[in-house]
């Protein structure tokens, strides 16, 4: 599928863990005290490590279609940057109880393991993480809201920003798709 190229395609900014969130002044002791946030923060992280199970089985699904392809690619890049960004967060903070390697692998093994067929399944699982990237950016909303620390509410706009731009790249590529252009493509 042919998708044009415009302005609004440079829109999102990459950002960096290591330049843009000052790790040395997270309020441990503020960030601790909001439990439930920092519940919602955990499980944020894990539903970010279980989305590249099946990103990755999109990807190769869709591996001949240049743009579903460069979507899915930076999906994925930026699901393992949050996943590390907040288990850092969480990791600084000593939030107990921490997210061992043996639990992140048990999670990701839950995502579905199944190929992924060209044509529907691919259009649903689109679809699928369409509403998946719209529903993120709301609870990095909440966390962003209702973070007492600075750094985490920045943290949770970056990964907010991040979720809507994907958000409305995936619903632009979606909405570009003509029915015969989804069944060849996706």
């Amino acid at each position: 599928m042919g998708m044009p190229v415009s302005g609004e395609t440079n829109l999102h900014k990459s950002w960096s863990l290591a330049s843009e969130i000052d790790w040395g002044t997270i309020d441990a002791a503020f960030s601790k005290a909001d439990a439930d946030l920092m519940m919602l923060v955990r499980r944020a992280a894990l539903r970010a490590a279980r989305r590249t199970v099946g990103l990755s089985h999109l990807l190769a699904a869709l591996a001949s279609d240049s743009v579903a392809s460069a979507l899915l690619a930076r999906e994925l890049h930026d699901s393992w940057k949050h996943f590390h960004a907040l288990r850092s967060y969480l990791e600084v903070v000593e939030y107990s109880p921490a997210i061992a390697d043996a639990e992140l692998d048990q999670h990701r093994r839950a995502a579905p393991q199944d190929a992924v067929r060209r044509g529907d399944d691919a259009a649903a699982r689109l679809a699928h993480l369409l509403d998946d990237a719209a529903r993120d950016g709301a609870v990095f909303g909440l966390i962003r809201a209702r973070a007492g620390d600075p750094v985490l509410a920045r943290l949770a706009d970056r990964i907010a920003s991040d979720r809507q731009q994907h958000s409305l790249a995936l619903a632009r590529y979606l909405a570009d798709c003509t029915p015969v252009e989804c069944d060849m493509t996706a």
